[in-house]
Parts: C-alpha cells; sequence; structure tokens
C-alpha cells in the first residue's frame, strides 16, 4: 500500500502535476516552481496594506487591545516565545544525542511540547480573531490555487474563473484540496520517496539532476528540486558509510541521517581516542541496542551490566580503570 503511495508521488513529481477527484469534478494541480512560489508570497505585503486601509487590524493592534482589556497576558505571549525558542534548540540538539533510546525520549519530549506550543497558540489566534494578516493569507492562498489548479491537463482552464469563491462550500472543498495537496507533498513524504522502491533507478542521478528531468534547476518545481536535494543527501551517505546499514535504517529518512551522524561521532571519538591506550568502554544508561548502534568498528564496548556480571557481580576501582583501558 505505501509503495503504490510513493508510486504515485513519484510519477506526479515527474509529470509536474497532480490530479484530484471531488465534487467540483476532476481538477489538475500544477506543480509551481521556486519563482512562482516568490511571485505570490511577495503580494502578502501588498494585500496587508490594503486590508489595514479598509479597517482591519494588524495582528500587533490586535493583541496589544487584547492585552489592555485584560482578555490575554504578557506572561502568555512570553510562554509562546520561550516555548518556540525551546523546540528550536530541542531540534538542533538532537542529532547530537548519541544513545538511540535516548534520542527517543528526546522526540517524545519535542512532541509533547509541540502539542503544548499549538493549543496555547491556538487559543491567542480565537481570541485574535480576523486581521489584515490573516486576510492577506487568505487572498494569497486564492491567488496560489487560481494559478495552479485546473479543470484540464493543458492548463487552460482555471478553476476559480468557473467557481463562485466566496460561496462557503466552494471555499470549504478547496481548502480541503490544497490540505491534501500539501499534506502529499510534504517533506517527511518526499524524504520517503527518495528512499523507496519506486526511486531506486534514479538514486544514482541524484548527483545530476539533469539526467534525471532533463532540465537545469531553475527550470525544475520545487517538488523536484526537493526530491533531487533528499537523493543527494541520503545517496552520499551510502557511498561515504564504512559500516552496512541495516535495511530498516536505509528505508527511513530520519533514522538514515541520524546512523550517519553516529558514524560522524564515532570518527571524532576514535580520533580523540587514538593516542590513548587500548581498551573496551562502559556506557553508563545505554542498553545493549544502544552500544550495538553506537559503538565504533574498532572498539568492543559493553554496558555497565554486561561487564558486572563478567567480573561476578561487582567491580572496584582498579576493574573500572581496567575496562577503560588505564
Amino acid at each position: 500500500m505505501q509503495d503504490d503511495f510513493f508510486i504515485e508521488l513519484i510519477a506526479d513529481i515527474f509529470n509536474e502535476y497532480s490530479i484530484v477527484e471531488n465534487s467540483l469534478g476532476t481538477i489538475y494541480l500544477k506543480h509551481f516552481n521556486q519563482i512562482r512560489t516568490t511571485s505570490n508570497l511577495s503580494k502578502k505585503k501588498i494585500y496587508v496594506e490594503a486590508a489595514r486601509k479598509r479597517g482591519l487590524s494588524s495582528e500587533k493592534d490586535a493583541l496589544d487591545y487584547l492585552i489592555k482589556e485584560d482578555m490575554w497576558d504578557l506572561e502568555k505571549e512570553q510562554l509562546i516565545q520561550d516555548k518556540t525558542k525551546f523546540l528550536e534548540n530541542l531540534k538542533k540538539s538532537t542529532s547530537k544525542i548519541l544513545l538511540p533510546s535516548q534520542r527517543e525520549k528526546h522526540k517524545e519530549l519535542i512532541q509533547f511540547e509541540e502539542k503544548n506550543l499549538r493549543n496555547i497558540s491556538l487559543e491567542r489566534a480565537e481570541l485574535i480573531g480576523l486581521t489584515a494578516e490573516k486576510h492577506a493569507e487568505k487572498k494569497v492562498n486564492r491567488d496560489f490555487f487560481e494559478s495552479i489548479a485546473y479543470f484540464d491537463v493543458d492548463f487552460k482552464n482555471p478553476v476559480l474563473h468557473n467557481l463562485e469563491y466566496d460561496n462557503r462550500e466552494t471555499e470549504r472543498i478547496i481548502n480541503e484540496v490544497q490540505d491534501d495537496f500539501f499534506n502529499k507533498f510534504r517533506d517527511a513524504n518526499i524524504s520517503k520517496a527518495a528512499l523507496s522502491n519506486a526511486y531506486s533507478p534514479y538514486l544514482s542521478f541524484s548527483e545530476n539532476p539533469y539526467e534525471i528531468y532533463g532540465k537545469p534547476l531553475k527550470d525544475m518545481s520545487s517538488f523536484q528540486l526537493k526530491l533531487s536535494s533528499y537523493g543527494k543527501t541520503f545517496l552520499s551517505i551510502f557511498k561515504n558509510t564504512s559500516k552496512e546499514i541495516p535495511e530498516n535504517i536505509a528505508k527511513d529518512p530520519e533514522l538514515l541521517i541520524e546512523f550517519a551522524e553516529a558514524q560522524r561521532n564515532d570518527k571524532r571519538a576514535a580520533t580523540k581516542k587514538s593516542n590513548e591506550n587500548d581498551g573496551g568502554s562502559a556506557i553508563f544508561g545505554a542498553s545493549s541496542t544502544d552500544i550495538q548502534a553506537i559503538k565504533t568498528e574498532t572498539e568492543d564496548a559493553i554496558t555497565l551490566d554486561q561487564a558486572l556480571k563478567q567480573s561476578g557481580g561487582s567491580m572496584n576501582m582498579k576493574d573500572l580503570m581496567k575496562m577503560h583501558g588505564v
């Protein structure tokens, strides 16, 4: 089932359009390039100014009013900023955590904090209501949809030229189409597609995207650029690894990148140890699975529990020093 999804995803990226069926009919969604994206987003500032002239408050003014009327407070606002910064730091530090088991706990913490941030941000958004920025966002989304959605594969019959966009039901369907479209082509799916069986014939050509798409980078769609970028990154890992990569890791973008990071950590650790005496090492808090994942090719790493069993259940300082090659 998952293979079918990636086959369709890659076919869409190669064809540069997607097809959706709904109550509006058959819609062809033309994939966009970076220039088109930048052009649409540049309109947002113009729309914000126009909305403010018509009387809509800016998000800042609306927030200041809520605080002034004691409907929102600075502590909650500071909490949003603190949590946002905290999450950024958590995500940056993930690759620096050596033990897989600890990385999993770290990711659980990230998910927990993301949920908390979403909840408090939603509370603020509901209080703020419609602002000039939100109105502009809606206008930009409409322009974007108009630029990619057609009733024909030749892209000559725009969907919005034949529909009343402000009709509530039509707007709901269009928003649903857009959400499904961007969810389908989110980075997590494209990165997995780059490691899928469907893309394997092209992976070895990832260092030269022209051989795959027959066009220069500037003419490629945003999704083609992403697929090529992920393919190039993963190909580099496969070519430069000094260890055999387990199959479950080789098919998982996140695990594969972590595996590559662990390899770099191994090399740094080996370089640091090169001038020290040989000897095994104990990693406190590490499980057997952790040990197998992080030990270097030249190191006979063991857990502390294993060392205790080998020594009859107890270890003195001399045993610990010997264990570390001292």
